[in-house]
């Protein structure tokens, strides 16, 4: 035997060492012909298989046909099977029409035989976008929301090589967030950044979010509350939550916001709570400005020691027993502007308290003419008016 003949023999066994060596992952007994060569059934036996001869001719020769592990779990994506699995400690991923075309998928992908390249995936792409482009929060809950984005975009079109990716495929995906219209919107915007960002690197030669087609989300314009309905909640409300409450309508500030102050944000002397809060996407510290009154009970290092959905819970409850309609956890807001413009407070001013983009969204979104009438939180703004001199 020439040493051209040696060398193909071993390079032959390697690739049938690495085959197998897939196989006994999947923990299952190798077929061999009765004529295998013992040079064959000495590397099984090393390898730790059983052998098993069947008949003169086995199907399939050394390794059956149709190879099946007991391990990985399928998932149904659109026309397709996903199968997950776990490979050198890693979770990977292969799809086909049936489980029989993902065991051999896999099994190709365990020997070699398919090459997967991460940066050539829309989700390989993605989670590099979003390393080096995306805007980046320092806020905790932001980068969590952010992430589990990120994921939920992945498991379900990572796996697409990136100039693969079609429209049909983003518009299937985001169909499924139709009931859940805030999210869906945000999903779309962060895969739209990214393909539009591949397109003007070069990685792909058409975006395929131009075909994608999303109704806008069009905000609903939030009224605030009557000067009866404060009177009711300002005299009624639980005492828990009372300061709570007191405090977003006498700031502006969203209730996350509130929530998130503590003792070190807050300057007497200035009469100033320097709060992070988001412009233009992103996080800003701007102040908000206070009489002495408003923060008259105790308080430790948090301003309040409260959760944001113990709140919410809570005035769904107390709305129905009330009978106040048409307003929830976000109406403070809109109550705050309107009681300033009803103050006579001027728009800017208004528009910088709220921290908005746009005057637009200041007056056409959340202020709104009040009845003529009175209650205990717009006379607080009339004092901060007077106090504050403008």
């Amino acid at each position: 035997m020439s040493a051209e003949e040696i060398l193909s023999s071993l390079i032959d066994l390697a690739k049938e060492a690495a085959r197998l060596q897939a196989r006994k992952e999947a923990k299952e007994t190798v077929y061999v012909p009765q004529e295998s060569s013992l040079i064959t059934n000495k590397l099984l036996e090393r390898l730790g298989y059983k052998l098993s001869v069947k008949g003169e001719q086995a199907e399939g020769g050394i390794m059956p046909p149709k190879p099946i592990f007991n391990d990985g779990s399928f998932r149904k994506r659109y026309n397709n099977l996903q199968y997950r699995f776990m490979h050198n400690g890693k979770q990977e991923s292969v799809s086909g029409k049936d489980k029989d075309e993902c065991y051999k998928n896999r099994l190709d992908f365990m020997t070699g035989k398919i090459k997967r390249n991460t940066a050539a995936t829309f989700g390989g792409w993605l989670k590099e976008w979003h390393k080096l482009y995306d805007n980046k929060s320092e806020n905790e809950k932001n980068i969590a929301q952010n992430e589990k984005y990120i994921n939920n975009i992945i498991d379900n079109l990572g796996q697409i090589p990136l100039n693969k990716l079609s429209g049909i495929d983003i518009q299937a995906f985001l169909n499924t967030y139709n009931t859940r219209k805030n999210t869906r919107d945000k999903i779309a915007q962060k895969i739209k950044s990214a393909l539009t960002m591949a397109l003007n690197l070069g990685k792909i030669k058409a975006n395929p979010y131009v075909s994608v087609s999303i109704k806008k989300h069009q905000s609903t314009s939030r009224r605030p509350l009557t000067f009866e309905e404060q009177k009711i909640i300002y005299e009624n409300i639980d005492k828990k939550y009372f300061d709570l409450f007191n405090f977003c309508c006498c700031t502006g500030l969203r209730v996350s916001e509130a929530l998130s102050v503590r003792k070190k944000d807050i300057d007497y002397e200035r009469g100033l709570i320097y709060v992070k809060r988001l412009k233009k996407k992103k996080e800003v510290i701007a102040p908000v400005p206070f009489l002495p009154e408003l923060l008259n009970f105790k308080f430790k290092d948090k301003l309040f020691n409260l959760t944001y959905n113990a709140f919410k819970c809570y005035l769904q409850d107390f709305y129905k027993k009330t009978n106040i309609r048409g307003v929830m956890i976000h109406n403070f807001r809109s109550t705050f502007a309107s009681n300033c413009y009803a103050a006579g407070i001027k728009d800017k001013q208004i528009q910088q308290w709220l921290c908005h983009e746009t005057l637009a969204m200041t007056m056409d979104t959340y202020t709104h003419l009040i009845k003529n009438g009175t209650s205990p939180l717009y006379e607080y703004i009339i004092r901060l008016k007077n106090h504050l001199k403008i």
